[in-house]
């Protein structure tokens, strides 16, 4: 039974280290590069971009938080890890900002005919906070990750 816990607390945790550095790497993206390029390109750019790359970004940095929190969380129980479940529900807390905050943050980027919103700068801002703060969480949890490893 020792053996296979052994071999549940690797592969689940080398899966959350994984999905945990890709959601850290994806986070940091965008706050870092994608969001203050949207911001600087204007009403225009910000209209095209954002037609066309919503609602990607969302479901692919919450698939990864959640993978990467429930893999953490299930290295930790079956290694008796607190350090893996505080970063599995830290990652998992973050997949859920993402969806109940980011999300509809996102979507509420409303163009008019010329492709201008007069809240533009602000809600862009307000969306490279968000993004940075799951940043921080991310990165945090991937620090955790591989100290922990």
């Amino acid at each position: 039974m020792r053996d296979i816990l052994i071999l549940v607390e690797t592969i689940s945790g080398y899966f959350a280290l994984f999905s945990c550095a890709l959601f850290a790497g994806a986070a940091t993206y965008v706050s870092l590069v994608e969001r203050p390029a949207i911001a600087k390109g204007g009403g225009h750019l910000a209209n095209a971009y954002l037609l066309f790359s919503q609602p990607r970004p969302t479901i692919f940095q919450t698939s990864f938080a959640a993978i990467g929190g429930l893999g953490g969380i299930l290295a930790g129980l079956a290694g008796s890890n607190p350090w893996w479940v505080a970063g599995g529900v830290i990652l998992s807390s973050a997949a859920m900002f993402n969806l109940w905050i980011i999300a509809p943050q996102s979507r509420s980027l409303k163009f008019d005919e010329d492709g201008f919103d007069p809240d533009l700068d602000q809600k862009l801002g307000r969306l490279s906070k968000l993004y940075g703060l799951q940043s921080i969480a991310g990165l945090g949890v991937l620090f955790i990750y591989i100290v922990k490893t």
